[in-house]
């Protein structure tokens, strides 16, 4: 995931608002002069070596399923420490530039997360819902027998 958090970090200002897990799924990186002219391209900031590189955004009809390496994303309830699941919350799907600046100028993750709650929108809800109901299931289906 490492190189998606650099990319997404010096992704070009017409992606400003987008939130790294719609940068994961919904664009992919390619040569500047082998894109399609039928799809929306976008250049890296300046300066940041990637001058010969694009990210092309997909067309929306564009059907993708995120792969998640490693391990699946934290649970609520698994967290021993709340923040984990916080920070990895806001780090998908809060638009941001600079990891530094996570927390959105709070002390903590945790208002960083209840502020970010109170405005996010409809459809990254019903994401985090689904990331856990996903883990659920996961959970249950490890758990039978057969």
């Amino acid at each position: 995931m490492g190189i998606f958090v650099r990319d997404y970090s010096i992704r070009g200002h017409e992606l400003e608002g987008i939130n790294l897990f719609d940068f994961i799924l919904n664009t992919y990186e390619a040569t500047r002069n082998r894109c399609n002219s039928t799809n929306i391209f976008v250049h890296y900031l300046p300066g940041t070596g990637k001058e010969n590189k694009v990210q092309v955004v997909q067309p929306s009809h564009q059907e993708t399923v995120p792969e998640m390496c490693s391990s699946w994303l934290p649970a609520l309830e698994d967290c021993k420490d709340r923040e984990v699941y916080e920070a990895s919350m806001l780090l998908l799907f809060d638009p941001w530039r600079n990891l530094k600046k996570l927390k959105n100028g709070h002390d903590s993750f945790g208002k960083a997360f209840a502020e970010f709650e109170g405005r996010m929108s409809i459809q990254v809800r019903e994401r985090i819902d689904h990331i856990q109901l996903g883990r659920d299931r996961l959970y249950q289906d490890s758990t039978t027998i057969f």
